[in-house]
């Protein structure tokens, strides 16, 4: 099983999305940076998880911010390069007293392949993570 972390800069609704005949999702858990309101819908479709934060009032900040970890497992039985993607539908903030709506984008999300082992049912990064924040 592999953990992914979510991060987001504003307060968006996020689709993550993966090879149904790769990877199933098992779990998804509040990251530690977003204490608010907060959904994850698995399974619906099969490949993807809806993840939703509710607050126009959030004072989380930063260059990313630990909203979500998604964990996946991998199904495959043989070894390959598979993708994982992420995109924002939408992106509320509250400027003052001003709320303004972002259409979709994929700057803030990312695109990323992991090269999966299907015999001891491992996954790995392949390469750079396209559009994901920099990590430490």
């Amino acid at each position: 099983m592999t953990r992914l972390a979510i991060h987001a800069r504003h307060y968006p609704q996020t689709n993550i999305q993966w090879v149904t005949e790769h990877l199933s999702s098992t779990s998804c858990t509040q990251g530690p940076g977003w204490v608010l309101e907060w959904y994850c819908t698995l399974k619906d479709p099969i490949n993807v998880a809806k993840i939703s934060l509710i607050s126009l009032d959030s004072t989380a900040s930063g260059s990313a911010i630990h909203v979500a970890t998604l964990n996946l497992a991998v199904k495959t039985t043989t070894s390959v390069v598979s993708g994982i993607t992420g995109s924002i539908l939408t992106t509320t903030r509250r400027v003052g007293s001003t709320y303004t709506t972002d259409p979709a984008s994929f700057i803030f999300a990312g695109t990323a392949s992991v090269a999966l082992n299907g015999a001891t049912r491992r996954m790995r990064m392949v390469g750079p993570c396209r559009y994901c924040p920099s990590r430490h």
